[in-house]
């Protein structure tokens, strides 16, 4: 019981008493509860400073710290933050002892809170620790800018990313092209694909420090490691590398080692390499500038290089960078893209020089653009350190001296191409390589070290086909190999080449105009492109190496070269001298001397002076003959004399005494050899027989055009190692080869091929060509009867080494090389490296190979071709085809009897017998049928259904062949090029995914209905011809459907990709990759139409003819002949008319040819032609620089080319880039070439130029003749054909037209409408006593001696276009026009007579210039020379001082002399006392002596243009009837004083000089009429009176330049001057302020005019009433003089109008631009409407504004809102607009307003472009739609061209009127039905839903000719 009661008691206790015990405690123990609670606060905080230490260590170390770790610490935080604040409240309360509620709570919650941070406290237990180690991180770039450019190879090396054979990859390219940025791509798309867990980037740029490896490699490792997670303490490098190596073995995981410049051994780092054989994951990426480095030291399984941007790429990098701004300066926008074309692509230069101009003004651009011209951009910010220094490494790392000069050499020559000759060349001379290397050694060292330059990336590939338009340049013998032809240098590595040898101790110099006549330099590179003379003489004692280049005629000084007494290298190429300077003797240690293209040097004599010479280089010189002192020159090892085609005589003995030469380069030079040595001093040329005096000769090619002429002992042609030796008849004998060992041999009987040396030559050979051998070779003679094929026994031929023979037989000869049986090969012969074998013309082969052969003859054969083998049955024997494991191409073309290509039997193996086979054309086979003939005997049909399992077969053409081919046929995924043609079953062709097809042409397939596609088992089948091809075809280049089923189902709508065919036959090509330009049809480019042609029954059987012609596929090339003026152009356009009809051709070129009648057509007429083709086509230049890209895409496509009036032959069209039909290339010629010549020559020429034939045009049967006449001179109801007597007459003027249409309609339009009869008989007398020729004008001579003195001075004017303003000058100087005072009357009148003479088909008008007919310069030449004023026509000054004294230059009148030759010599005086008109042309260095004008005292007009003199000859002066004096374009021009002494001097004219002062005496010349100072641009200083002084002025011009107008001081002429002459009436003139206009200036006096106002324009005027204003404000429009000007202009400009928010306000008092039909504004941006009109009711009393107006030009109107604001326009306003051009509006939303459409009837040509706010080109307004009813409203009846580009917001043409605003009665439907439209493009319109209301179809353009749509661009159809 009492343990009961003591429990119960306890019990109590403890819920009673013990808690009553604690509440009181609060009360009583209050403070030591605050203690308490201040006691743990201090221990809980000491607790959290150790695990913070703790955490702050992990943090440090990267680790992630434990949620549980940052809860607790948190929860510290929190209690910690409470007690405090309870202790605080305890201090700031200070609680009283009587206070006891307040003691009790304080307590209590002292208590707790004390008891929760001792829990607290004991809850800090991490057994885990407070953090841990983060997983492995990944690599991460995302503001990498993607290029197109590099998509290729960063999809190669994600290729190779992804397999699993490959485990190490290399990038390589040159410093700051874009590697790392490359790189960074690489390792994100790695990541976005989950290729890898970890991806690692270094950069390891410390591998150029040896210093550095080992540092490096630990920072490698720590890295990767760290990565991994891996934890490496003290570890040792080799423990680290262990631990990472077992780690990366298990690792998916990829190391990108960034910027590696030595070979680091990766097993140290820990890296396991490619060699281990252990399975793994890791892969490494590796980056260096040196392909070496990563292929042979890091043993890198593939290799990537990175190449420089391209142009585009380059600008928008470029933008980017810069900012848009650059894009919508205009002004600043061509020098940014100059600057980029000079960064040349690099990435680092592009960016660097970006961010160093972005927001610089243009002055900063300027300068910048022209120091990287100049190579010294180091001003620019960040040049220097970021371009130079980066590319400075690479060469700093170059491991030898020999590397570096190699280098800096390279980077003083040229721009472009450096070709492996010139380097050769210099580096023997410069003894680069030992001394004692051979040259063959020293060419295999320079191949070696430019190879590892190029590896280095501090040198790029050359492009040795390069040839801007012209001949290219060919390597030597020495570098035949296509990748050793030339090296090129990127402009940007070049600059830093020249900064580096600029501090070189050696002192490389490269300078352009600039030179000190003292220079320690050793090596010099001078260009001189504005400099017209050298210094007399350089003293460079140090100098050893000169390169001297100009453009111009310098002369080199005699004693120029005397101070360079250690020169080695002396290349003077390209320069102009006649012989060697005399200080030649001065530079005797000269070893290399080069005279390349050395037109005018002409005598070498003194060469034998340098003793020490090796080389001597005189390619392409016009030298003619050797001196005998080259003789001297024993130590001469390279003589390279190619291309001297005029030099005739190398004297005997010469080359015998060349002992030590190596190489001898004579291609397309001397081949005058004699047949035989003779020693009796008569013969003058060198033999053969010399060259076995030379043992040392090893390299030569050699031209010998008999083969007589090669000695019996050739001996010589043992030791050779490399030849390309040329034998028999040269003219036709290709000269271009493709192996170091070539023989070429044409005619002969082959003997030669016997003889011991040329034997053992054979045994070497590599590329052999025979053709046209005589009989005699094989010995058909009765002893020799075995002796049949050169290929076996018995001559028992050794060709081993043979990889290319040609066998060529043309017309006439008899085959000579077969055995009896029709063989080439016999079962003998043995060719075992035979790579190219082409036959053409055997007539009588009939197998090529034995059947016996072994098979081991054709194991390396490669490319076969066969063209024109009548007789040949079959290729191939059944057994060789094993031996066709090579074969890549098989060509035969045009053999009649062929059956089968491939053997008898059935193939073996399948394709296997051809696993390389990738190109097979099969032509003009009429016969073929079978490709192999299988048992069943349709091999063509085994071979089709099994050509999709030949995976490499590129290209396939099978055209015209008579094998059947079954109705479906099948082709591999992999087919580049297919061309079918003539297969009358085939109905279906299947493709598997054809994303490869380049060129898809089939043509004559009557049956093809399907093309289909199978693709991951889904079938796409296309039976109609429609764009949504391309869906398919991705890479489609070329589209071709002619005469094929499917032509005729085409999509009207293709809504894939929104572009619709017409019904025309199409030609399609790509654009951007991702558009089409539809060439449907052009029309011919002729001046005329040939509506007016009349087909005369005579012409009708030639004209059907030549459409015959151009139906032919065989036909490419046809020629016209007829005599001049006979109709052959005329006939020329009505045949091209005819093709344009029948749609033979997409596109029609045509080309004036009469004006290029030099001697040779040299490189600048070719390069004219070729830009004329390119300009025709439509195609960008650029991208047809090379005439091998010309000649492609001509070839490909179906073009008429016309080259109408040929005068000299155009020796090889290909050098144009014109495919000719002799071209034995592979491509099918599409293109066709119409050719007309003059008769008597022309068709051979023709002929000569590969016209297939040819065909006459004579003249016209008398009746044709007559009605020719009828209809020119007399006309509808002529009442003059009524009077028989004229009748009569004119029919006897007809006879003695002698049916000549040129004679007849020249003469008939003289006399059209003449009544009286006296001219009639007059006309038929002068007819009757001229020649046929002079008839063609003779008509015209019955309108007087002024027609007929114009006609003769345009005749002795013809060199091209004579200028209308020039005939005006020389009008006036010989008075012409005596009865006429006014310069203006006397103008009218001068047009009126040059439209006569045009009318007559005399001068034919070009624009401002007229130009002669050749056929009208011919008989006005003979006319003039026998004209009794004596006129006088001279190319050259020979004889001129003779004939100066003799009768005829006494009565001599006219004098046009051209002295062309660069040795004409004036005489020093010129006696002709009559002479009144003296025109003189001549080269630059003609000098015209001070007294050769002394004998011209009554000369009237004297035009010295584009002479070369520095002040006016003293005999001039003499001249005191001179009243015209033209010295335009006299560029050394610096001062005229003494012209005051001209005193009846009324024409002057100075254009384009460059004289900076007019003299005082200027105003001397009282009588002045006409002065001209446009484009004189040193112009500086007009004396201030001189103006003033020109009472007679009636023309001034100075435009463009003289900006120097004083404001009213007396130092210059000021503008106010002009006030005083009162006769002016025609003014072109410049002011650059509008301040320094006068206020009382009056311009009512001019008539004709051309005034700009605040700024300099280039155009020409288009009207003879200009006016231009820049950066002026509205109130200048105020001024009366400006507001009159206004009234008048029919031209105005304005550009940056200020002050108004329009241009007119209409209707006003003021101008309403009544006669203007040019309006342009540009860059204004206050400008928001063109017309602001208010009152509407006043517009009837008003004329409406633009009547005349014809074109409207608005660009950069930022502000422009409508063109006319608020009401309607009245009619008649812009009726007369043809052409509108609006560009960068961004607020116009429309363009026309519908009333303002309604009235465009006249507009032909509209473009817009840039306007990001325009929704529609045409909005209804109001007044519009009320008016809307009952009719079709047509507008723009007349446009032919629209253009709509870029405007992002643009929905239609024209919106669909709304239903409900429609009235009921209206039927209206508003189209704009343009039926005339010729072109349309449309550009960036993304919104755009149709240009045709409703959808209007292309049946509705039936003149559409080229439509543009760039890119995706959707019409809705109806």
């Amino acid at each position: 019981m009492t343990e009961i009661v003591t429990a119960v008691a306890g019990k109590v206790s403890e819920y009673m008493v013990d808690p009553i015990g604690r509440h009181l405690g609060y009360l009583f123990c209050y403070r030591s509860h605050i203690d308490e609670l201040r006691n743990n606060v201090q221990k809980l905080g000491e607790a959290r400073g150790d695990v913070q230490i703790t955490v702050d260590e992990a943090t440090r170390r990267g680790d992630e710290i434990r949620p549980r770790v940052e809860g607790w610490l948190k929860r510290v935080d929190e209690i910690t933050g409470e007690a405090e604040e309870l202790m605080m409240k305890d201090e700031n309360n200070k609680i009283s002892c009587f206070n006891l509620k307040s003691r009790y709570q304080l307590g209590r919650q002292a208590s707790k809170k004390a008891l929760v941070i001792v829990e607290t406290q004991e809850a800090r237990d991490f057994p885990d620790g407070v953090s841990y180690r983060l997983p492995p991180r990944t690599a991460t770039f995302k503001e990498y800018e993607p290029f197109d450019s590099r998509a290729s190879t960063l999809n190669k090396i994600m290729d190779a990313l992804r397999d699993d054979k490959t485990k190490m990859i290399g990038v390589w390219g040159m410093g700051g092209v874009g590697k790392t940025t490359l790189l960074k791509q690489v390792v994100e798309q790695a990541k976005q694909q989950n290729l890898f867990t970890t991806q690692v980037y270094a950069q390891v740029s410390w591998t150029r420090e040896p210093e550095k490896f080992q540092q490096g490699i630990l920072e490698i490792q720590q890295q990767i490691g760290g990565m991994l997670g891996l934890e490496f303490k003290n570890e040792a490098q080799s423990i680290k590398a262990a631990q990472l190596m077992q780690r990366l073995k298990k690792e998916k995981i990829l190391i990108v080692l960034d910027d590696i410049w030595k070979e680091v051994n990766l097993e140290e780092v820990g890296i396991p390499c490619c060699k281990d054989d252990d399975r793994k994951d890791c892969k490494i990426l590796l980056a260096s500038r040196d392909e070496d480095l990563l292929l042979q030291d890091m043993c890198a399984q593939e290799c990537f290089p990175v190449q420089h941007l391209p142009s585009e790429e380059a600008w928008q990098l470029f933008k980017m960078t810069a900012g848009d701004s650059v894009e919508n300066d205009l002004e600043l926008l061509a020098t940014a893209r100059e600057v980029v074309e000079e960064c040349q692509g690099l990435p680092v230069a592009i960016v660097t020089i970006a961010k160093a101009l972005k927001g610089k003004n243009m002055a900063v651009w300027k300068n910048a653009l022209e120091e990287l011209r100049s190579s010294e951009p180091t001003n620019i910010r960040g040049v220097e350190e970021k371009v130079y220094a980066c590319l400075e490494l690479s060469y700093n790392h170059l491991k030898s001296n020999a590397l570096k000069s190699l280098f800096l050499l390279c980077g003083m020559l040229s721009y472009g191409d450096i070709w492996m000759d010139d380097l050769l060349s210099y580096a023997m001379g410069l003894d680069l390589f030992d001394r004692n290397k051979s040259l063959e050694e020293a060419r295999n060292k320079l191949i070696a070290l430019l190879t590892t330059l190029k590896t280095s990336s501090l040198l790029l590939e050359g492009d040795y086909r390069r040839r801007p338009f012209g001949r290219r340049r060919d390597s030597t013998l020495l570098f035949v190999d296509d990748d050793n032809k030339c090296v090129r240098m990127h402009d940007v590595v070049r600059d830093v080449a020249r900064n580096i040898a600029s501090k070189d101790p050696h002192r490389f110099v490269v300078r352009e105009d600039d030179w000190s006549e003292t220079d320690e330099s050793k090596y010099i590179s001078l260009y001189c492109k504005a400099v017209h003379e050298l210094p007399q003489k350089l003293v460079c004692p140090k100098l050893q190496f000169l390169l001297l280049r100009s453009n111009l005629n310098i002369n080199i000084p005699n004693m120029f070269f005397e101070g360079m007494n250690q020169l080695k290298v002396l290349d003077l190429s390209g320069m102009r001298f006649r012989t060697l300077p005399s200080t030649f003797q001065f530079i005797s240690n000269l070893r290399t001397l080069c005279l390349d293209r050395c037109y005018e040097l002409s005598d070498i004599t003194g060469i034998g002076e340098l003793k020490k010479l090796q080389v001597l280089s005189m390619v392409d010189s016009h030298i003619e003959q050797l001196p005998k002192e080259m003789g001297q020159l024993i130590d001469l090892r390279l003589l390279n004399l190619n291309d001297c085609k005029v030099l005739k005589v190398i004297p005997q003995n010469i080359l015998s005494k060349l002992s030590r030469l190596e190489c001898l380069f004579m291609r397309y030079s001397f081949s005058k050899w004699e047949v035989v040595e003779i020693s009796d001093g008569k013969s003058k040329n060198a033999c053969l027989s010399e060259l076995n005096h030379l043992d040392h000769l090893r390299t030569i090619e050699i031209e010998i055009p008999d083969v007589e002429m090669v000695p019996e002992e050739d001996k010589f042609f043992q030791n050779l190692t490399s030849f390309a030796i040329f034998i028999g008849s040269l003219q036709y004998m290709g000269k271009s080869y493709e192996r170091s060992k070539t023989l070429r041999l044409q005619g002969g009987d082959g003997s030669l091929l016997l003889r011991n040396g040329m034997r053992k030559l054979l045994e070497k050979i590599e590329e052999l060509e025979l053709s046209n051998l005589n009989e005699s070779f094989i010995g058909n003679n009765e002893k020799n009867d075995s002796f049949r094929s050169l290929f076996a026994p018995p001559m028992s031929m050794s060709f081993h080494n043979l990889k290319c023979l040609s066998i060529f037989y043309y017309a006439g000869n008899v085959i000579s090389i077969l055995t009896k049986d029709g063989v080439l090969f016999d079962e003998q012969v043995s060719l075992p490296n035979l790579e190219k074998l082409k036959l053409k013309g055997l007539s009588m082969l009939k197998t090529i190979w034995h059947p016996q052969l072994s098979l081991k003859s054709l194991d390396k054969l490669q490319i076969l071709k066969v063209y024109t083998c009548p007789c040949l049955v079959d290729l191939f024997p059944s057994h060789l085809m094993q031996s066709l494991q090579n074969l890549r191409k098989l060509i035969v073309d045009d053999c009649e009897v062929l059956e089968g290509v491939f053997g008898h039997g059935e193939p073996n193996g399948e394709n296997r017998n051809f696993p390389k086979m990738e190109n097979l054309w099969l032509r003009k086979l009429p016969k073929l049928k079978h490709l192999f003939n299988t048992q069943d005997n349709n091999g063509m049909r085994y071979f089709l259904s099994k050509f999709k399992d030949f995976h490499r077969m590129k290209e396939l053409r099978i055209i015209n062949c008579g094998m059947p081919l079954d109705k479906k046929v099948s082709f591999s995924s992999n087919l580049e090029v297919l061309v079918l043609k003539r297969f009358p079953k085939l109905n279906e062709i299947e493709f598997g995914n054809p994303q490869q097809l380049i060129i898809l042409s089939l043509k004559k397939l009557p049956k093809l209905c399907s093309i289909v596609r199978y693709k991951d088992g889904n079938v796409s089948k296309i039976c109609r011809l429609s764009l949504s091809m391309s869906e398919i075809f991705h890479s489609l280049k070329c589209l071709r459907f002619i005469d094929c089923k499917m032509e005729d189902r085409r999509d009207i709508h293709t809504p894939a990709n929104g572009i619709v065919l017409s019904n025309e036959k199409v030609h399609l090509r790509p654009f951007h990759n991702r558009s089409y330009i539809m060439s449907l049809l052009q029309v011919p480019l002729f001046d005329g139409g040939v509506s007016d042609y009349e087909a005369f029954q005579s012409r009708v059987p030639i004209f059907d003819k030549i459409m015959d012609a151009l139906r032919d596929d065989d036909i490419n090339c046809i020629g016209v002949v007829g005599i001049g003026g006979v109709g052959k152009t005329t006939l020329i356009k009505q045949v091209a008319h005819q093709a344009m009809q029948e749609k033979l051709f997409t596109t029609q070129v045509y080309i004036d040819l009469s004006s290029m009648t030099s001697n040779e057509l040299g490189e600048a007429v070719i390069s004219e032609i070729q830009k004329k083709i390119i300009d025709m086509l439509g195609w960008k230049s650029k991208d047809y620089h090379k005439v091998v890209e010309l000649k492609k895409r001509l070839k490909r496509e179906k073009i008429l080319i016309i080259l109408d009036d040929i005068w000299k032959e155009i020796h090889d069209l290909e050098e144009i880039g014109i495919p000719s039909c002799k071209d034995d290339d592979d491509d099918e010629n599409e293109c066709k070439i119409v050719l007309t010549c003059r008769d008597g020559f022309g068709e051979q020429l023709c002929k000569d130029m590969g016209a297939q034939i040819c065909f006459p045009v004579d003249t016209l049967r008398p009746e044709e003749a007559w009605t020719l006449f009828q209809k020119t001179t007399f006309g509808a109801d002529s009442v003059v054909e009524k009077i028989p007597e004229v009748r009569s007459i004119a029919r006897q003027v007809v006879e003695e037209c002698e049916g000549l249409p040129i004679s007849l309609v020249t003469n008939a339009k003289a006399l059209k409408d003449e009544t009286q009869l006296a001219v009639w008989k007059n006309a038929l007398e002068e007819i009757r006593s001229c020649a046929v020729g002079k008839k063609v004008y003779s008509g015209c001579l019955g309108k007087g001696d002024r027609f007929k003195s114009l006609l003769l001075l345009c005749g002795m004017l013809n060199n091209g276009d004579i200028s209308v303003d020039h005939l005006l000058q020389y009008a006036i100087g010989l008075d012409l026009f005596d009865c006429i005072e006014k310069l203006e009357q006397v103008r009218e009148r001068l047009l009126e007579f040059v439209e006569i003479l045009k009318d007559d088909h005399c001068p034919e008008d070009r624009h401002n210039f007229v130009r002669m007919h050749h056929v009208v310069y011919d008989v006005v030449s003979e006319i003039a020379s026998k004209d009794p004023r004596s006129f006088v026509f001279k190319e050259d000054v020979v004889g001129l001082e003779e004939w100066s004294e003799s009768d005829e230059s006494k009565s001599c009148t006219f004098i046009s002399l051209h002295c062309k030759a660069i040795n004409d010599q004036l005489p020093q005086a010129l006696v002709c006392p009559e002479l009144q008109f003296f025109l003189l042309r001549g080269n630059p260095s003609l000098n015209i002596p001070n007294t050769f004008f002394q004998g011209m005292k009554k000369l009237q007009v004297l035009d010295l243009s584009k002479m070369h003199f520095k002040e006016l000859p003293s005999s001039l002066h003499s001249l005191a009837n001179l009243r015209t004096l033209r010295l335009d374009q006299c560029y050394s021009l610096v001062n005229i004083t003494g012209i005051g002494k001209l005193t009846k001097l009324e024409v002057l004219s100075l254009v384009n000089t460059t004289i900076k002062q007019l003299p005082d005496d200027v105003s001397q010349l009282t009588n002045l009429r006409l002065l001209d100072v446009s484009d004189s641009k040193g112009l500086e200083v007009i004396p201030h009176n001189v103006l003033s002084s020109l009472s007679k002025l009636e023309c001034l011009f100075m435009i463009n330049r003289f900006p120097e107008w004083e404001g009213g001081h007396q130092s210059n002429a000021y503008l106010s001057q002009l006030k005083h002459l009162s006769c002016l009436k025609t003014l072109h003139i410049g002011i650059p302020d509008v301040k320094l206009l006068p206020e009382d200036i009056q311009f009512e006096n001019l008539t004709r005019y051309a005034i700009h106002i605040g700024g300099c324009w280039q155009e020409l005027s288009r009207t003879d009433r200009t006016l231009k204003l820049k950066n002026v404000n509205i109130s200048l429009y105020l001024r009366d003089e400006i507001r009159k000007l206004l009234e008048r202009s029919a031209e105005l400009e304005l550009e940056e109008l200020s002050g108004t928010k329009h241009v007119l306000q209409y209707p006003s008092e003021g101008e309403s631009f009544l006669e203007l039909k040019h309006l342009k504004v540009i860059r204004s941006p206050e400008i928001q409407y063109i017309i602001d009109s208010f009152d509407q009711h006043t517009f009837l009393q008003h004329s409406a504004p633009f009547p005349l107006l014809e074109s409207l030009v608005l660009v950069e109107l930022e502000n422009l809102q409508q063109v006319w604001h608020e009401h309607s326009i009245p009619k008649g306003s812009f009726g007369n607009l043809k052409t509108l051009e609006v560009s960068r509006c961004h607020k116009l939303r429309y363009l026309f307003s519908h009333s303002m459409a309604r009235g465009l009837f006249q507009l032909n040509n509209l473009k817009i472009e840039h306007c990001d706010a325009m929704e529609q080109i045409i909005s209804y307004e109001k007044e519009s739609r009320d008016e809307c009813g009952g009719t079709n409203m047509e507008l723009f009846p007349n446009l032919q061209t629209l253009k709509l580009k870029y405007l992002p917001e643009l929905i239609n043409f024209i919106p669909e009127l709304d239903t409900n605003a429609r009235p009921k009665d209206s039927s209206v439907n508003h189209k704009v039905l343009l039926f005339k439209l010729e072109t349309l493009e449309l550009c960036d319109v993304p919104k755009l839903k149709d240009v045709w209301n409703a959808g209007g179809p292309f049946g509705s353009l039936p003149n559409l000719q080229t439509l543009f749509v760039w890119p995706d661009i959707y019409f809705r159809p109806a």
